[in-house]
């Protein structure tokens, strides 16, 4: 993997954090957890699950409510447009009705008159263009009137269409709102499981528990590749080591998993989406044999975890309830897609 230097101000920032942390104990984590740790990342687990789901559903919400208020809009202009080419076929209506009477009378014999009542070739030629010019006339305002009339069903075909979209988006709406409110109930219920049992663990499990672990040996140069994006993210993040997890923060003091993604990028002027599942659905997908610092590592059967990779096989995360931010060794947890922004 190719390395470049990294900023001065940034390695300097990085290195401090970590030598500072280093500092106050961090370690390696033990070989195997204790049943009361297991059954605590259980429930945090699944709290995390749901307020991915959650973070998911608010997505689903924001884009539904855009999408019908689009739909609205949609339907006003075409309504408009449909008012317009209606007031256009009324103006012409008269002046259609008129010719058309005119040639009703004439029918097929004004050539015929206009050469037995003509006494030159002139007054032929004179009549004869006149009648063309009738003619053009005439002509010019059926295709206008006939124009109008279909711009006025077309609008109408529009309006109607939109107007079943924002139906169906109002539809969606609704449906995304009481998923957000279920997941919400839910969620609740759950972050109370996880304190509860957090709060019952005794003072060295819970030491244990709270513990920021770095991977052994791990170096602070954060290892450059073609992401030049994700690299910036990567260490805008790295500043955050340290910080709580909190479910549904986006820092810049506390986050959750797919929170401290969301804010590094932010603060590069890039909205990513806001759920883990949805930063796994964007972008573009990348092999593990070409994943470069600062791409999205996507965990779980249900991308319900994020982290971004920072080289030499290790993510950056905010792992869990309790925990802080911190690198991981990236295989801790089942991969199910690495995405590229």
């Amino acid at each position: 993997m190719h390395k470049s230097p990294m900023g001065r101000t940034a390695k300097a920032a990085v290195a401090s954090i970590l030598s500072g942390a280093l500092l106050l104990g961090m370690q390696v984590p033990a070989a195997a957890e204790s049943a009361p740790l297991k059954e605590l990342r259980s429930l945090a687990r699944q709290a995390e699950q749901t307020a991915e789901r959650m973070h998911n559903a608010s997505d689903n919400l924001r884009a539904a409510r855009k999408a019908e208020k689009k739909a609205r809009a949609a339907i006003a202009k075409a309504i408009k447009a449909r008012k317009a080419a209606e007031r256009r076929r009324i103006g012409m209506q008269e002046p259609v009705n008129n010719l058309a009477a005119i040639n009703l009378r004439n029918g097929n014999q004004i050539g015929v008159m206009t050469v037995l009542m003509s006494t030159t070739p002139q007054e032929i030629l004179d009549q004869s263009r006149s009648e063309a010019a009738i003619t053009q006339t005439t002509a010019n305002l059926i295709y206008q009137y006939s124009s109008a009339q279909k711009d006025a069903i077309k609008a109408r075909k529009i309006a109607e269409k939109n107007r079943q979209e924002a139906i169906r988006q109002a539809a969606k709406a609704r449906k995304a709102q009481d998923a957000l409110e279920k997941e919400r109930i839910a969620l609740r219920k759950k972050i109370a499981n996880v304190k509860r049992k957090f709060a019952s663990l005794p003072p060295h499990l819970a030491d244990e528990w709270k513990t920021v672990k770095l991977p052994k040996g791990f170096d602070p140069q954060i290892a450059f590749g073609r992401n030049l994006l994700g690299n910036k993210a990567l260490q805008i993040a790295m500043t955050r080591i340290g910080s709580p997890y909190a479910w549904g923060a986006t820092g810049p003091n506390a986050f959750d998993c797919s929170g401290l993604v969301y804010w590094a990028y932010r603060q590069l002027g890039v909205t990513l989406p806001r759920s883990s599942q949805a930063m796994a659905a964007g972008g573009l997908a990348v092999p593990l044999n070409d994943i470069q610092p600062g791409d999205l590592v996507i965990y779980y059967g249900d991308n319900s975890h994020v982290g971004l990779y920072a080289g030499n096989g290790n993510i950056l995360h905010a792992p869990t309830f309790g925990q802080t931010v911190t690198l991981t060794p990236m295989h801790y947890a089942p991969v199910t897609t690495v995405r590229r922004y």
